[in-house]
């Protein structure tokens, strides 16, 4: 099966004389490109038109960073609890993950993707 290209390697190569570039790194100046471009493309149709603020990155960068400090500050205060309380280790809980049967690991594995996206959702909400 073969990759969809947005531009071929004679553009990236002849062109720009830029032999090798990370996918990535293409998708996110190509997202940059048509951030910049898109208020002109939006005035020519319609010049009343309102675009959003371009303040909002700020407070998505914000709240990306609440989230980080809360999700550190939880681990901390659970690592904190598990030796208060006498429970066993971090390192002992996770190395004995493998003896749960598929189906635990899986309803783990979704519960603590569903809580995290959830605390995500939640910090966008507060900062925005």
């Amino acid at each position: 099966m073969k990759a969809i290209q947005i531009f071929p390697h004679w553009f990236l190569n002849q062109i720009l004389g830029i032999q090798k570039i990370h996918p990535l790194v293409f998708l996110c100046l190509m997202f940059l490109l048509f951030y910049k471009s898109f208020p002109l493309w939006i005035y020519h149709f319609d010049p009343t038109a309102a675009l959003p603020d371009a303040g909002i990155w700020t407070l998505i960068a914000l709240s990306i960073l609440v989230y980080l400090i809360l999700l550190l500050l939880s681990a901390y205060l659970f690592k904190l609890k598990m030796k208060w309380l006498g429970l066993p280790t971090y390192h002992t809980m996770v190395s004995q993950f493998n003896t749960l049967t598929l189906w635990q690991q899986y309803v783990i594995y979704w519960a603590s993707f569903a809580l995290l996206l959830l605390a995500a959702i939640g910090c966008l909400i507060a900062i925005c």
